[in-house]
């Protein structure tokens, strides 16, 4: 069975969300007023401002430890799931 098809989206997508975790983060942590200035362009009816994390309960390091873990194996499935649908509509190699 050849799971290249497979793993490399899978792998590709897990290190782009890995990567994008670890930038966003930096940025919330650098410049927090204008992250959330940058994100609220992206979410059009929802005001980030109102659903702000407080400045006095930041994440611990547990939390972000899950955080960056579940949104890169998220990623990894997604990237999986994708290759195995691409895989399938090319057919048989």
């Amino acid at each position: 069975m050849n799971t290249k098809p497979v793993l490399a989206p899978a792998v590709a997508a897990a290190v782009t969300v890995a990567v994008t975790y670890v930038a966003c983060l930096l940025a919330s942590w650098l410049a927090p007023e204008q992250t959330i200035r940058f994100f609220s362009t992206w979410m059009h009816a929802i005001d980030l401002e109102s659903i702000r994390r407080p400045p006095n309960k930041p994440l611990a390091g547990l939390d972000l430890a899950v955080g960056f873990a579940s949104a890169t194996i998220a990623g990894f499935l997604a990237g999986a799931l994708f290759g195995w649908v691409q895989s399938k509509a090319r057919g048989p190699s």
